[in-house]
C-alpha cells in the first residue's frame, strides 16, 4: 500500500479513489467489529475498546503507510463518524445517543475507586484514547449529561478515584470542546473545595456543640450540579433533627439571602445493630435509615403507617423497602408477595447476619433503575431546545435580519458542535422566541425574519 500511494500521489486525482475505497473498508470493518457485541448484555468497556482497537489500528496504518495525507485521514475521520454513531448497537437501541452514553460509563468505570485495576499514568492513557473517540460523538451534549451525572455520584459518595485524574478529564475535554462545555463541570470542584471550608469553620463555631451525631455535609449551587429537588416530601427521623437545625442556623447566619434544599435520596449514614449475635454497622441510605430508626419503637409496622411517619412518596416508600427486603435487613408479611401494598406489615429480621462486621445495604431495585432513563432523555430534549433558542438569539442578534434558510444554517453550523440539530426542532424554536418577542417576520416577506431589541 506504501509503494501504491508514493506512486499515486505523483499524480493529480490519482489519490481520490484509493482514499474513497479505504473510508468504504473501514466503514465496514468498523460495523463488523461491533456486530459481535451482544446487545442484551452490553458493557461499555467491552464497545468501547472495540472502537479504540479499531482507530488505534487504521489511524497507525495512516500515519505510517500514507504519511498521514490529509486525504486519508478525512477518510479515515469520516469513517470513524459513521460507525460510532450508527452501528448496530445504536440500531438495537433506537438511538445515536447510546454511543455517548457508554462512552461517559466507559469514563465513570475508569474514574471510580476499585472498578478497574490501573495505576494512575496507565488510566490516563486509556483516558487519552476515550478522548479519541469523543472527537466523532455528534451527540456531545448526550455524553455531557450522563458524565455530569456519574461525577456528582463520584464526588457526592467519595468514590472518585483520584482528584488528578478528574482534574486531567475535564482539561482534555475542554480542549477539545471549549470552555463553556465543561464550565459546570469546574464549579462542581469549587463547590467540594467550598464545602470542606465550611465544614471546618462549622465544626470550629459554637453551632457544632448542638451537633448531636457525628456528620458532614456538602454545599452544592443549584445551577452547576445535575441533581433535581426531591420529589418526595421526607419527614427526619428525630434523632437527626438537631444536627440540621444547627447547620441551617450556622448557614443562615453566614448567607443570609441562601436557601437551604436538603437532597435525601442523595444522603446516606450508618446505623449500628444491637439485636444481632455480632454487632453490625449497616451503610444505608437516609431514606433506609428513616424506616430502621422506627423499629426502635415499634415490633411490626405497616406500609401504610411507615408512609404516614416518613411522609415519603409511595415510589421512594415501594423501592426503599424493596431494598431493605432484597438485603435481607426486613421481613415483610406475607411472605413472597410480588409487589408491596399498603397492609404488607415490616419487622426486623432477628436472625441477619454477615462475615463482614459493615455492610452496605444501600442497593439499587429494578423500579428504580427504570425511572431514570425518561428523565435523563427529557432533560436532553428540555436542554438542547434552550441550546438552540440561544443560538438563535444570538445569531439574530448579530445579524439583525435573516431570511428563513440562512437563518437554519447558521443555527445548525454553531449548535452541531454539541449535537446533530434536527430542522423541525429548530422550527419550533423560532416560533417559540416569535411568541416571546425576541424576532418577528418581515412584512414584506414572511421567509424573513427581524430582531426585536
Amino acid at each position: 500500500m506504501s509503494r501504491m500511494f508514493h506512486l499515486l500521489k505523483k499524480v493529480d486525482g490519482a489519490l481520490d479513489p484509493m482514499a474513497e475505497r479505504l473510508e468504504i473498508y473501514l466503514h465496514r470493518y468498523g460495523l463488523e467489529a461491533i456486530e459481535d457485541i451482544n446487545p442484551e448484555v452490553l458493557r461499555p468497556n467491552e464497545y468501547c475498546e472495540i472502537i479504540v482497537t479499531v482507530q488505534e489500528q487504521y489511524s497507525h496504518l495512516v500515519k505510517h503507510e500514507f504519511d498521514s495525507h490529509p486525504l486519508f485521514m478525512q477518510s479515515i475521520d469520516k469513517a470513524f463518524r459513521r460507525f460510532i454513531n450508527d452501528n448496530s448497537i445504536t440500531k438495537h437501541y433506537r438511538s445515536s445517543a447510546k454511543s455517548p452514553e457508554l462512552l461517559a460509563k466507559y469514563c465513570d468505570i475508569l474514574l471510580r475507586k476499585g472498578s478497574v485495576k490501573l495505576l494512575e499514568d496507565e488510566t490516563l492513557e486509556v483516558l487519552d484514547s476515550i478522548m479519541s473517540i469523543f472527537l466523532y460523538i455528534e451527540d456531545k451534549d448526550v455524553f455531557l449529561v450522563f458524565y455530569s451525572r456519574m461525577l456528582a455520584k463520584r464526588l457526592i459518595h467519595d468514590t472518585s478515584k483520584s482528584e488528578i485524574l478528574e482534574g486531567q478529564m475535564i482539561s482534555k475535554l475542554k480542549q477539545l470542546a471549549g470552555f463553556e462545555y465543561t464550565t459546570k463541570l469546574t464549579r462542581m470542584f469549587i463547590d467540594m473545595a467550598t464545602s470542606r471550608e465550611l465544614l471546618s469553620e462549622f465544626n470550629d463555631s459554637n453551632y457544632s456543640k448542638d451537633v448531636t451525631i457525628s456528620f458532614k455535609f456538602l454545599i452544592l449551587a443549584h445551577g452547576s450540579w445535575p441533581l433535581n429537588i426531591p420529589e418526595t416530601n421526607f419527614q427526619v427521623p428525630d434523632e437527626l433533627i438537631d444536627n440540621l437545625v444547627a447547620f441551617e442556623n450556622f448557614h443562615s447566619k453566614k448567607y443570609d439571602r441562601r436557601r437551604v434544599t436538603w437532597l435525601f435520596q442523595f444522603s446516606k449514614g450508618e446505623l449500628r445493630s444491637l439485636y444481632t449475635e455480632n454487632e453490625i454497622i449497616f451503610s444505608c441510605s437516609t431514606f433506609q435509615m428513616g424506616i430502621l430508626l422506627l423499629f426502635n419503637e415499634y415490633d411490626k409496622i405497616s406500609a401504610e403507617d411507615i408512609q404516614e411517619i416518613t411522609n415519603m412518596n409511595d415510589i421512594t416508600l415501594k423501592n426503599t423497602l424493596l431494598s431493605l427486603i432484597k438485603t435481607r435487613v426486613l421481613l415483610v408479611s406475607p411472605k413472597n408477595s410480588r409487589t408491596i401494598t399498603k397492609k404488607h406489615r415490616f419487622a426486623i429480621n432477628p436472625r441477619f447476619s454477615s462475615k463482614r462486621r459493615k455492610v452496605l445495604i444501600n442497593v439499587a431495585v429494578k423500579d428504580m433503575q427504570q425511572v431514570a432513563n425518561p428523565s435523563i432523555q427529557s432533560r436532553i430534549e428540555e436542554d438542547r431546545k434552550l441550546l438552540i433558542q440561544a443560538s438563535i438569539v444570538r445569531i439574530m442578534k448579530a445579524n439583525n435580519s435573516l431570511n428563513h434558510n440562512e437563518l437554519l444554517t447558521n443555527v445548525v453550523t454553531q449548535v452541531q458542535k454539541r449535537f446533530k440539530p434536527k430542522i423541525n426542532v429548530i422550527k419550533k424554536c423560532i416560533d417559540i422566541l416569535i411568541e416571546k418577542g425576541y424576532m418577528q417576520r418581515s412584512e414584506n416577506n414572511k421567509e424573513t425574519y427581524i430582531y426585536v431589541a
